[in-house]
């Protein structure tokens, strides 16, 4: 049952893990230009060009737009620190759990001596009632 349970867990936390991850290793691969060519080509600027020069030099903004690597980053790092937050509330849990275990052991052992003492009571009266009908019996 236990077994069960800890592999329910582990499976939560690690499809919460995975998208932080893909993340990560997506912002790894393009920052070090697996993805795109890291070095942009030169360009000599003619009369036909644009007057401006884009400020972005990054490969995934030019690509995709501009701004697109600090949303990627930014969602790497939101998810990292969303990571960070459930491991934090798994340990937590994993706490809570065990001293909700600790407090259902000390209630049933509470429970298990009040029955202990409740049999013994009993015990005793069973026992005073038997040597009354036996002094009974014999005209005590």
């Amino acid at each position: 049952m236990k077994t069960k349970s800890m592999i329910k867990n582990t499976r939560k936390v690690v499809m919460k893990l995975l998208p932080a991850l893909f993340s990560l290793v997506l912002v790894t691969l393009t920052w070090t230009g697996a993805f795109f060519n890291a070095t942009p080509k030169a360009q000599a600027l003619t009369v036909k060009t644009t007057p401006f020069i884009l400020a972005d030099s990054n490969p995934v903004d030019q690509v995709f737009g501009s701004g697109t690597s600090d949303q990627i980053q930014g969602k790497a790092k939101e998810d990292i620190g969303t990571v960070e937050r459930n491991v934090g509330k798994a340990k937590e849990d994993v706490k809570g759990s065990a001293k909700q275990a600790q407090g259902r052991a000390e209630q049933d052992t509470g429970r298990l001596k009040n029955r202990a003492e409740d049999a013994g009571s009993d015990m005793e009266e069973a026992s005073q009632n038997l040597g009354d009908a036996i002094k009974s019996l014999f005209g005590e």
